[in-house]
């Protein structure tokens, strides 16, 4: 007040009236201050603030905001939105950007996607120098990365922000970031592999390696989802070589490094190296109060433990999870999608399909996500046929299988898994086994494996099944020999006992293979 009233030497007098001010119950002190020696007054009512303001003169106000900013600001205010809007409404452009700029920034590392860009758009909308556009231009483009759906409006800001920002600086790699999630969502294949290739080649500034190394990765996620891991595995080459000294080592830097690094495990059958790259990730990102990466690395700690057979414990991590699904950008889908298989494994059939319905339709269809409304409906179709729903269960893996087959052709071979089961249950055994080796044939040339199949054990088990109801018995056991191999070949490279142990008892399919392989073969070998 002293500051607004014209400085250090209307203190006294200020005091006193604010002093006649609470003794009339028009102002209130608060018991605790932001600042250490101030003391802090409130209005006692939300209306006589109101009145207050008003009777300001349009200069008064505009006057008093600016010093209310600056005072703040000298203070150390850390809410950077307060002070944003001070200085907006004071008429300091170039300021009040740059506070919406660190507001944004607050948001993007936990609190809402969509704040996150409101704060940046009421920035951009005020008169600023270029270089601060530049930035908040950048600062918006990253939302893309975790609400994918914002991806067609941004595409203008993109082009822009890519054009005006020097190759390889932070504003840049954020601009790629909103070019490749766009590309992801509308199928543009071509527009994909021309920005990664101007992301191969790009030098890397010193102070832009945390959002280069996000962008990357998601560059390589997406040409997973392509079915182009070569490229992938080429950047993710690249990434290696930004997280070697004397790079960036930061802890968010290398916290978005262990999170690719855990993807990568994933699709290598490697769920201890998949859990223990999640555990750093995690560790970093709590470190640096990063929520939405520690959210989205502790869902692929979950997952891991849900993949080596430790279910409880994976629905406990789960349910830890600081952020919701829809903050999670790329894996938005995670998340439901292994907690309604967990309980359909445990027969809480209606629970289940409720919860994929909603990731199918709610969180996928309506929000314009296709991937999640694939997997939704995958995930449902397995709901419904092992409630009995079989015809309602094709409808739903018909859907999926096309879906998932413009967007995210890995996610297919399990899709067909189901299929063939089934097709098993309406006895249908010649078409099952056709949709098993379709699956199979389609795993063969991509290489790398869907994290949702759990090392293909479930694929491999509905096609030994199949053979065995089409009467194909040497096939059959040919199948099984090598499903148990399979099995046997991750479960070596596990060596936790007791993860182990549950990785071959605990997963059903890896239990069922398991028994029919001593069945039917004779022996314990693999």
């Amino acid at each position: 007040m002293a500051a607004l009233l014209g400085g250090e030497s209307r203190r006294s007098g200020v005091m006193a009236g604010l002093e006649a001010l609470v003794e009339r119950e028009i102002l209130v002190r608060r018991r605790d201050s932001r600042f250490p020696g101030e003391e802090e007054l409130a209005f006692r009512h939300a209306l006589l603030r109101e009145g207050a303001y008003a009777m300001l003169t349009e200069g008064d106000r505009a006057l008093g905001h600016r010093l209310a900013g600056a005072w703040l600001e000298k203070r150390g205010e850390q809410d950077a939105r307060a002070l944003a809007e001070h200085f907006d409404k004071g008429g300091d452009g170039p300021a009040a950007g740059r506070h919406y700029l660190r507001a944004a920034q607050q948001a993007s590392w936990g609190a809402s996607v969509l704040e996150q860009a409101a704060l940046a758009r009421r920035g951009l909308a005020l008169p600023l120098p270029a270089d601060l556009r530049v930035r908040l231009l950048g600062s918006l483009c990253e939302t893309v990365i975790w609400q994918p759906e914002l991806a067609a409006s941004m595409q203008l800001e993109a082009e822009e922000l890519m054009q005006a920002a020097p190759r390889g600086s932070a504003p840049w790699a954020q601009g790629v970031s909103a070019r490749l999630s766009g590309a992801a969502v509308s199928g543009d294949s071509e527009t994909i592999l021309a920005v990664v290739a101007a992301l191969k080649d790009a030098e890397v500034a010193p102070d832009a390696v945390y959002p280069m190394a996000f962008t990357i990765g998601l560059a390589i996620h997406i040409l997973y989802l392509a079915r182009r891991s070569p490229d992938g595995e080429l950047l993710f080459a690249k990434l290696e070589v930004m997280m070697e000294p004397p790079g960036d080592r930061s802890a968010i830097a290398m916290s978005a490094f262990y999170l690719m690094a855990a993807e990568r495990a994933a699709k290598r059958d490697a769920p201890v190296g998949t859990l223990e790259h999640a555990r750093k990730g995690v560790e970093l990102a709590r470190q640096c109060g990063h929520r939405r990466i520690e959210s989205l690395t502790s869902v692929v700690v979950a997952m891991s433990h849900w993949y080596l057979g430790a279910p409880d414990e994976a629905q406990r991590l789960l349910e830890a999870v600081p952020l919701p699904d829809t903050e999670l950008g790329p894996g938005s889908a995670f998340r439901p999608f292994v907690m309604e298989w967990m309980l359909a494994e445990r027969g809480a059939l209606a629970e289940a399909r409720t919860c994929a319905e909603h990731l199918a339709f709610t969180q996928g269809c309506a929000r314009g996500l296709p991937v999640d409304e694939g997997r939704g409906r995958w995930v449902l179709a397995e709901v419904l046929r092992r409630a009995g729903a079989l015809e309602q269960a094709e409808r739903e893996v018909e859907s999926s299988v096309l879906l998932l087959g413009r967007t995210c052709p890995d996610d297919v071979p399990g899709v067909l898994a189901t299929k063939a089961a089934l097709k098993l249950a309406q006895g249908k055994p010649a078409e099952a086994l056709a949709a098993a080796e379709e699956a199979l044939s389609r795993q063969a040339v991509m290489g790398l494996r869907d994290r949702f199949l759990r090392g293909g054990s479930f694929l491999r088990l509905f096609h030994v099944e199949s053979l065995l109801a089409t009467a194909r018995h040497e096939e059959a056991l040919a199948a099984l020999a090598s499903a148990r191999a399979h099995i046997s070949s991750i479960a070596v490279k596990i060596a936790d006992p007791a993860y182990q142990t549950s990785f071959l008892e605990n997963v059903p399919e890896n239990r069922r293979i398991v028994a029919l392989a001593r069945e039917w073969l004779g022996d314990e070998g693999g």
